[in-house]
């Protein structure tokens, strides 16, 4: 069975590439991520070629830990094997994301990251009109990072202040695919099938909170040319409809 390679964001990669030797040996600092490796995924060190996958902003690398590569307090020394792709997904997903409640909307972020979702805009509607939680943009980073760690994909979203669903979605342009989620919409096959037998470059996604949108913020999305359809016949929280509707749109159009 093959081992498992682990991914670690390590945000001062890119300036220690630069520096990597003639054997293409390379030796970072980074307390947090030493402390990871040894503590909390328990690597023991016996010289035996763990890899691992490293990730900042800027740069994707594969490689193998030295022999004693933890040996110096907070260093890892690794044997760079290969650059990876961090190429954003194709189609390009943006997702228009309802303000939840804390635990709710990190998981919603944590799922769009995953799902390699582009741009993630916030959205007010009238049956939720909760703030973003205080310190949030390091918080929601810290969140994005840690799933796309899990899903190596090294691409994080780029995430967008809060806005009325009016204001919104005026990013979308005419020949993006618009559509949303709701309750009595099409269903779900139409959508499917649709994905199947066209091409698009960007897909605009709009899932509502766990109470709907209201007449008149469908209204609003539909005289914006957004379609509507139904995930299923039953009513689902919010963060359910998020992890269907972005999961369903991404496998149906992946290649």
């Amino acid at each position: 069975m093959n081992k498992h390679t682990f991914a670690c964001y390590t945000e001062n990669l890119s300036d220690a590439l630069k520096c990597a030797n003639t054997e293409s040996v390379v030796t970072f600092k980074n307390s947090d991520v030493h402390n990871r490796i040894v503590k909390v995924l328990r690597y023991v060190e016996k010289g035996d070629g763990c890899k691992f996958i490293f990730f900042d902003k800027k740069n994707a690398v594969q490689g193998t830990l030295s022999p004693n590569g933890l040996s110096l307090k907070n260093k890892i020394t690794f044997t760079l094997e290969k650059e990876l792709p961090r190429t954003p997904l194709a189609p390009k997903i943006r997702f228009f994301m309802p303000i939840l409640k804390k635990a709710k909307l990190e998981e919603n972020l944590y799922t769009a990251a995953q799902m390699g979702v582009a741009e993630i805009h916030g959205i007010t509607t009238e049956k939720v009109l909760h703030k973003w939680p205080q310190h949030s943009k390091k918080r929601f980073e810290k969140i994005m990072l840690a799933a796309c760690e899990q899903a190596k994909h090294f691409t994080v979203p780029q995430i967008f202040e809060k806005k009325p669903v009016e204001e919104a979605i005026k990013v979308c342009t005419d020949d993006e695919l618009k559509i949303f989620f709701e309750t009595g919409e099409r269903p779900f096959r139409d959508l499917i099938s649709k994905l199947t037998e066209e091409k698009h470059s960007v897909i605009n996604i709009v899932v509502g909170p766990s109470g709907g949108l209201t007449n008149s913020e469908i209204e609003i999305l539909r005289n914006h040319g957004f379609i509507g359809y139904k995930l299923t016949p039953t009513i689902m929280r919010s963060e359910v409809a998020t992890v269907l509707a972005l999961g369903a749109v991404r496998s149906t159009c992946f290649d």
